[in-house]
């Protein structure tokens, strides 16, 4: 926990666990890790196949400069609350087909203008994951072989104000 809390010099992260015949890897961001940083533009801590299950409550909080976090090659099930809360540039997000579980307030104030769920819809998720905060036009990526109908509801119900939104189905991208 807090592990770099306020470190406000902190602009780019990097992290990729290697098992050198030790059993030392990454399997959690801790609550607050890496709240206040507000010069953190870049996190690779999740870009490549690792063991990283959990981005816990608050971890990336007030990271008003952050801009990219990958996950979609990442392994993983939980975002917790808050986790992204505040990160003002953060504009896109694919989530991974591991993910389970996205809890309140994990996204709200940013200005994610492309969220994409290639995959399955993750089975948990809070109402209010994006609140109020995002921008018109937001783009909402989905590919109706893994949404069904129902899903495609509980998905439309993420977004408080649906009509900002433009949903998109990717099945038929390269049929145009």
């Amino acid at each position: 926990n807090n592990c770099f809390k306020n470190c406000n010099n902190l602009t780019f992260i990097s992290y990729l666990n290697f098992d050198n015949n030790d059993k030392i890897l990454l399997e959690s961001i801790e609550e607050n890790a890496f709240e206040n940083c507000k010069s953190m533009e870049e996190c690779k801590l999740l870009d490549k196949e690792n063991n990283i299950r959990i981005i816990k409550k608050n971890a990336f909080i007030n990271c008003g400069k952050l801009y990219e976090i990958t996950l979609e090659k990442s392994k993983i099930k939980t975002i917790e609350s808050y986790a992204f809360y505040n990160c003002k540039n953060l504009v896109n997000i694919v989530f991974p087909d591991t993910l389970d579980n996205i809890q309140e307030y994990a996204f709200n104030k940013t200005n994610l203008t492309n969220i994409y769920f290639d995959n399955k819809i993750p089975t948990n998720l809070s109402s209010n994951i994006f609140d109020y905060s995002l921008p018109k036009n937001c783009c909402c990526y989905y590919n109706s072989k893994y949404v069904k109908f129902l899903d495609y509801n509980k998905l439309k119900k993420l977004f408080k104000i649906s009509s900002n939104v433009i949903f998109i189905d990717t099945l038929y991208k390269n049929s145009i």
